[in-house]
Order: structure tokens, then sequence, then C-alpha cells
């Protein structure tokens, strides 16, 4: 299942906000704007979708994520719009709900609408509708979405139809509670991905997406179970740093005499004596050495290409990364933005930055810019596709002589003449 596109509204200061997904997709837009709510925004309404009902329920009424603005809605809606196969065949689906924000000791939050639509050889057609109180499915590929269902102001149609197990779109159902995942790293910290650490039995053999990611380990693993991907991670960073000829990963026995354990809550956990280290063998350098001492970006980008594939692996559809380009030059993001796009795969990658370098090497069709305001709120705009657009944008850039990144970033900054500039080059 691929992800094309997400439409949001009613999330803490976002509003009405529809992000098309490229292999790679970036949000510029100054600090403290609401770029970190709008990842927060995605996930939220991805697992609101495959979450248990008491689950729902607690969501719709979370006091921290309820719009505060003045102006907006005071109902959350998501869209979401994939592709997906299934027996060879090719098809389009748009799955959207809304429920409306609970009020402290007022009232409880409840589902307002939800509708599936399918798009096979023809045009859309109907699967779920909601509205009004009152909800319907279709239960034959000839007839109509006409079957009444009664449902639970906590509960979403598209999960209650999930145990029919002799409806004919069930695996599309099931696609879209199951196989939509996005993952959200606001840090990427480098500084403790290379220590030499003492692992459970059962950690070493995880290749699980988590924050606190060991490098030598997770690579060795890649070696071990997906060889192929392992030197694809090589390859591509080699050719980033000419200099390093191999990345080399070994399994270290500390031969300690005795297992280390350790009482938790959860039972006795064993530590293994396997530890795990990284060296480079560089062309300048007469021997190898450990990978610890090269640089921060370089580090931070082996990282990162780790995590990219572990999330391929994994089967992740969406991966959002805030402010990758620290740490690493300049010079790099290019060969870097090609590199993992190549690594992703199917794994769509969403970057948000406050930084114009990073957007100077993008397609401008795949930027989105938070929108200035003076009233809090939080509006992400794609600049606009095609020709003509991308030629007047790019003509005004040389003009001022400047880099794209510098020219819309001082725009987003700048006067009232300013912004209607960058409103023109905005969908």
């Amino acid at each position: 299942m691929e992800l094309k596109k997400i439409t949001i509204d009613g999330y803490k200061n976002v509003v009405n906000t529809t992000i098309d997904f490229y292999d790679i997709t970036s949000i510029l837009s100054l600090n403290n704007y609401g770029k970190s709510n709008l990842l927060s925004a995605i996930v939220f309404g991805l697992s609101f979708m495959q979450n248990p009902t008491k689950i729902k329920q607690q969501m719709m009424n979370d006091i921290k994520c309820i719009p505060l603005l003045k102006v907006g809605s005071d109902s959350f809606s998501f869209k979401i719009e994939v592709d997906t196969q299934i027996n060879n065949n090719m098809y389009s689906v748009e799955y959207m709900y809304s429920f409306k924000w609970g009020v402290p000791n007022k009232y409880f939050g409840e589902i307002l609408s939800e509708c599936l639509k399918i798009k096979s050889e023809g045009g859309f057609n109907r699967y779920i509708i909601r509205e009004n109180g009152e909800a319907y499915y279709r239960t034959s590929l000839s007839g109509r979405c006409s079957k009444k269902i009664a449902i639970d102001k906590n509960e979403l149609v598209l999960c209650k139809i999930k145990a029919y197990d002799d409806l004919f779109y069930l695996e599309i159902v099931k696609q879209l509670l199951e196989n939509l995942n996005a993952y959200v790293d606001r840090h990427f910290d480098s500084s403790s991905g290379y220590n030499l650490t003492f692992m459970s039995e059962k950690e070493l053999e995880d290749l699980t997406l988590k924050p606190a990611l060991n490098i030598p380990k997770t690579l060795y693993n890649i070696k071990k179970k997906n060889h192929d991907k392992f030197e694809l991670i090589k390859n591509v960073f080699i050719s980033m740093f000419p200099s390093i000829q191999d990345i080399i990963v070994k399994e270290n026995i500390m031969n300690i005499g005795s297992q280390l354990k350790m009482e938790t809550e959860d039972g006795l956990v064993l530590f293994s004596e396997k530890t795990y280290s990284l060296y480079q063998k560089n062309k300048n350098l007469k021997s190898i050495i450990n990978f610890s001492a090269l640089s921060d970006g370089a580090k931070r980008i082996l990282l990162l290409l780790t995590f990219i594939v572990v999330a391929n692996i994994n089967g992740y559809s969406l991966i959002c990364i805030e402010e990758p380009e620290n740490s690493i030059h300049p010079k790099l993001l290019r060969s870097f933005l090609y590199s993992i796009s190549e690594l992703a795969g199917h794994t769509k990658l969403l970057f948000t930055s406050h930084s114009p370098y990073l957007i100077n090497y993008m397609d401008p069709w795949k930027i989105y810019l938070g929108m200035p305001n003076d009233i809090g709120m939080a509006q992400f705009k794609k600049i606009k596709d095609g020709t003509n657009a991308t030629k007047r944008l790019l003509n005004d850039v040389e003009n001022y002589n400047m880099l794209l990144g510098e020219y819309l970033f001082d725009l987003m900054s700048g006067s009232e003449d300013d912004l209607e500039d960058l409103i023109s080059y905005v969908e």
C-alpha cells in the first residue's frame, strides 16, 4: 500500500492542510510555526483509525490535541489517499473520517462522518458512507452503498466491517487498518548510536524501528538477514565520502565467564556476551579505525541511511524527520537527498526544516511552505506544479541572485508585499 496524500484539519493549530507525498517531500516554515504539530497530526490520524474503541474515546477528548485557536474548526478531519495492488489488480483508495472534539466537563467527543471510496478500472465508487448519525456500507460488487449498519459514536465503520469475513473488499479494509504506519523522529541524535552496548538476548535479533538504534548491531543484522541492503547502505555512504573504501562491522564475544542477568518488572533479563563494533577503511590511513572517529556529520548520515533501510524492511508507509540537514555539510545535501530516495523504496520521506539549505536541492513542487499569518494558524501550501509556474519562481530566484531556499525563507519572514509574492507561488 503506497501513500499518496493526506489532508488534515482541526489538530492543535493545524488547519486545512493537504500534503502530496513524493519520494521526498519537504516542509519549510519559520520557527515555532507548527511543523511539529503537523507531523503529530499525521501520526494521530493514522493511530485513531487503528486503535480500539476505548482508545479512540480517549483520543477524541485529549486536551493536548484539541484546537485552541479563536478561529477554526472544533472538529478533527482526516483523509488519506493510497494506491494498492491486490491479486495483480491496482486500486486507488480514498478514506476519510471526522469527529467532534470533546470539551472537558461538558461533553465527550464523537465521530461525525466517514467515507470510503475505491477505484479500480472505472471511476470511484463509495463503499462506506456515514453522516447525520446514520451509516451504510456496500455488500456486493454490483450493488450500491446502501446496507445500513448500527454503529457506536466512538466506533469507525471501517473497523467494524473488518470482522465481516465475506466482504469482497475486506483485503483493502485490512490494509488500511494494518499496513499504514508513520514514524516521526525529532532528533536523530547520533551521539549514542555508535556506543559499545551490552544487549539482552532478545535485542540481538531486533530490527524494529526505534529512536535508540544501535548502528553497529543493526548493520550487522541487516548484513546477515538482508545482505543486499547492507551493500546498498555501504555503497551509498562510500559514494558520499570517496576517501572511505569500506565499512566493516564485527561481532565480538566478551567471554566474561557467566552471563549477566537483571531482574525487571517483566522478569529476568539475560544479557548477551555479544557486542558489535563498526570500522572504516580509509585510503589515507594505514589501518582500519573505529567509525566513532568520524565527524558528527558522517555518523549522522550513516544513522539516517540505516534508519531508512530499517523502515523499508519493516514496511513503513512514511518516515518523518525534523531538520535532517543538521550536522551535514551543505555540499553533501544534494547527494544525500538522491541517495536516501534510492534507499527508501515505497516508504515516503517527509522532512521539515527552518533552514534554506536543504530546500536548495529539492524540486520546487515537492516543497510545502508554512504560510505566515498573525492568528497562530499553521497552514501549509504546496508550490505550484507546472512548467510555467516553476520557471517563473526560478527566474525570480535568479534575478535576486539568491538560492531557492534563501529566497523562500526571506519571503516568509518579510513584509506584506513579500507575503503577496509568496502567495503567488503556491496552490
